[in-house]
């Protein structure tokens, strides 16, 4: 486990100090009044911290799970408790477990690292899909030049020769790449594989400084029972504490205006560019994962977080969670509506001083954890199956932060799953009964 240093504290008498951003939550109007509230939760008991730093509204007050060390939210699941099996190295066949990896990074404008193994294993998964923000050029720069050739290079040359790049999707600086094993990938037709993006951000979304980029595909024969449809976005939303509602906001807009699905681009083309179709494209998928610096923040003051985060109870720590924009939003129904997310239990990913383990102490942001990997199963995924149900599951067994990589601001996030998929369909032709003096047996052919 790799613990930060501790944080250097701002507040006080003597201290140099730059001004902390402003903030709207708790009814912190301006810089003053955040430096006082900071004050005021020194040397208090962590109950008492608590209610200081959580929101006022009680209809959404949070309680702790004691069980899992997490607080009781129907949108946070567990990760499994064994480790799944290795992937075997021998063919994979339709009705076996798929392991996919799901990453995401905001490399602040760095190029690729030569090594990338501390953040993508090799080997160990049947499909990668990694987004990236910022990746390679700042989001200025990318305006110019936009390629991610090196990056998705760097990507393959870590995988090797035996997994195929099926499809990937450019946004300025927003990125996203899905690679799988070449033995799944012949199960995917080429003609399923579908690519969009959307922008939001600035200037009414045109600039596309921030939005969302994904990539679609059927694992199966198309227009069957027995396939499955996945989903993999990549997202960027809009940044600053304050910033609750934009962020809902370019959330609605990708899922409503990516030409993705099995409605997007048919609606588009019946609709003048000045209507909007009313759909949600993560309705339209069996599987979807959505990742991305999701830019969501910690309620409260840095001194606060930063006394929370300095405890080594868990419990002190789910404080942080449970004062979690995103997961606040989540539990009201304002975003991301009918997903999950995997139980977090790294520390926030933002905002790092350069090549450092330590929080940035010059713009004073509030350490949250921006980056993010949420994952859903479709409500009618079980019906259409014949497989047991139980093995239909998105089951996540991993997620957490890469703490050694320090190129950047953020630190990459990654989370793994397993996912089963429905047995082959058995047409009655190929079922042949033999017939012997002791038995019958039935045999697939």
């Amino acid at each position: 486990k790799i613990l930060l240093n501790p944080i250097p504290r701002v507040m006080g008498s003597g201290a140099t100090k730059a001004a902390p951003e402003a903030e709207t939550m708790d009814g912190i109007e301006n810089a003053n009044e955040t430096e006082a509230a900071a004050e005021e939760v020194t040397g208090l008991s962590p109950e008492e911290i608590q209610q200081k730093i959580s929101a006022k509204d009680e209809a959404y007050e949070k309680t702790l799970d004691t069980q899992h060390g997490y607080y009781n939210a129907p949108h946070v699941k567990p990760l499994a408790e064994t480790t799944p099996k290795k992937i075997r190295d021998d063919k994979w066949t339709v009705g076996d477990p798929l392991h996919i990896f799901c990453g995401t990074w905001n490399m602040e404008g760095c190029s690729a690292p030569k090594d990338l193994h501390e953040f993508i294993t090799p080997s160990a998964y049947h499909i990668y899909a990694i987004g990236s923000q910022e990746c390679l050029r700042s989001i200025q720069r990318s305006f110019l030049v936009s390629d991610k050739q090196d990056w998705e290079d760097s990507i393959q040359e870590t995988l090797g020769k035996r997994y195929v790049k099926i499809g990937f999707e450019t946004l300025v600086a927003i990125h996203v790449a899905v690679f799988v094993r070449a033995d799944v990938a012949c199960h995917i037709n080429e003609k399923t594989v579908e690519t969009a993006s959307v922008t939001t951000g600035a200037f009414g979304g045109s600039l596309g400084n921030k939005g969302g980029v994904g990539v679609g595909f059927i694992l199966g024969p198309p227009a069957s029972s027995h396939s499955t449809t996945f989903l993999f976005l990549s997202g960027h939303f809009e940044a600053h504490q304050h910033a609750v509602s934009e962020r809902n906001h370019d959330y609605k807009t990708i899922t409503e205006d990516i030409k993705l699905g099995t409605k997007g681009k048919a609606v588009y083309k019946i609709l003048s560019p000045d209507e909007k179709p009313i759909r949600d494209v993560t309705d339209e998928y069996d599987c979807v994962f959505f990742m991305g610096d999701f830019n969501y923040r910690v309620n409260g003051t840095r001194t606060a977080v930063e006394g929370l985060l300095d405890s080594t109870d868990p419990e002190i720590r789910n404080m942080l969670l449970a004062n979690d924009q995103l997961l606040l939003e989540m539990r009201r129904e304002k975003v991301f509506k009918g997903f999950n997310e995997p139980q977090v239990k790294f520390l926030p990913t933002y905002k790092f001083a350069p090549q450092s383990d330590t929080y940035e102490t010059a713009k004073m942001r509030i350490p949250s954890w921006t980056d993010r990997v949420l994952y859903r199963q479709h409500p009618g995924m079980m019906e259409k199956r014949c497989a047991p149900a139980e093995t239909l599951v998105i089951s996540p067994f991993e997620y957490t932060s890469i703490q050694t990589m320090r190129h950047s601001d953020h630190r990459p996030v990654r989370a793994s799953f397993v996912v089963g998929t429905p047995l082959p369909e058995i047409s009655p032709s190929r079922v042949v009964v033999k017939n012997t003096d002791q038995s019958s047996a039935c045999v697939v052919m």
